[in-house]
């Protein structure tokens, strides 16, 4: 079926297709016309959907997928190591799906190299018949909102000169040294200053030794290619590689040692949409030593709500011998998840 477009301030797609009377999957691949001097993004949409069954409604789950497509040479391109998603294109924000008054978010997968979005919330409607009888096929029309981050080419080149002056060390004004360690990691003083007030301290406060052999010390609990990392995102506004649990940890240290509020917020959001049974345990006690109340929350939440699963694991011992305190707030969690205390 066709899809169409609403000119609205984000991108508004129409899409309408058509449902057989079984469970099923249906799909189509759309590109947005919508940006000028860039490249316009290439999306497919499916729909995963099972019949819940009714006499009178049409109730069916529905569990959408969004994924962007990449290029080769202007083509699509099916996948592999040339697959990947440009980096200089347009990228969701956020994306919501509705359906009779209903909407809900879609939520972008951990690896963010994917490009692949999918609700996380069930969504159950009623599907309207393209006419009578239970044997036709059943017509649905949904609305996708695509809120983009917007960037232009230009902006897109300026970024990129810059992070190619880090990348190849040029013109270092300032070598960050580390003291168990003979590497040295070039950086430019005005860029790193402007970033971030902790930057700009350190190359006030250096001796006059250090600062003639323009030499700054990276605290001691930072290791040399994290803050490389972290480096890069400075000056790129991307990591060089997709964040994983083990990468994501380390450098929201750092990124709160120097106070590199996005780079936190993105590791944090990372961590956030990383839990799952076999790090729920490891990612709480991570984020209880270090105070990171958001995700050690949500790793509480989900550990209570998995309980039957949790208590049985390694993991939760290693919790019970070594941090007795959050295991009983755990496990009182849990208990009120399972029975929960009547209403006064």
């Amino acid at each position: 079926m066709p899809i169409a477009f609403k000119d609205v301030d984000v991108a508004r797609l129409e899409w309408t297709t058509q449902l057989e009377n079984t469970n099923g999957q249906t799909s189509e691949t759309f590109q947005l016309d919508r940006f000028q001097h860039t490249c316009n993004p290439y999306f497919k949409v499916s729909c995963t959907y099972s019949f819940i069954g009714d006499a009178v409604k049409n109730l069916a789950e529905l569990h959408f997928t969004l994924v962007e497509q990449p290029l080769a040479n202007g083509q699509l391109h099916s996948g592999g190591s040339n697959g990947s998603i440009s980096n200089y294109r347009p990228r969701p924000r956020s994306i919501w799906v509705g359906f009779n008054d209903k909407s809900v978010p879609l939520i972008e997968s951990a690896d963010r190299s994917s490009g692949e979005w999918n609700n996380a919330e069930k969504l159950i409607v009623d599907v309207n018949h393209s006419g009578p009888g239970l044997n036709r096929s059943l017509q649905l029309t949904c609305l996708f909102y695509i809120e983009f981050r917007t960037f232009g080419l230009r902006e897109a080149n300026a970024v990129k000169h810059l992070a190619e002056l880090f990348a190849k060390q040029t013109d270092c004004d300032v070598q960050f040294c580390f003291r168990e360690s003979r590497l040295e990691i070039g950086g430019h003083v005005y860029v790193l200053a402007s970033r971030s007030h902790v930057f700009a301290a350190a190359f006030q406060n250096e001796t006059p030794d250090e600062m003639a052999g323009g030499q700054v010390f990276v605290e001691d609990n930072i290791e040399p290619n994290v803050f490389k990392e972290m480096l890069h995102y400075i000056y790129s506004g991307k990591t060089r590689t997709p964040l994983t649990e083990d990468t994501a940890k380390p450098l929201f240290l750092a990124a709160t040692t120097y106070v590199i509020s996005d780079l936190v917020k993105e590791c944090a959001d990372f961590l956030l949409r990383s839990i799952n049974l076999k790090n729920a345990i490891n990612l709480m006690i991570w984020a209880h030593l270090n105070a990171v109340g958001d995700v050690e929350e949500a790793a509480l939440s989900y550990a209570a709500r998995h309980g039957r699963k949790i208590v049985f694991q390694e993991d939760f011992e290693k919790l019970l011998r070594n941090y007795p305190e959050l295991c009983l707030v755990t496990t009182r969690r849990m208990i009120d998840i399972i029975s929960p205390l009547p209403r006064k």
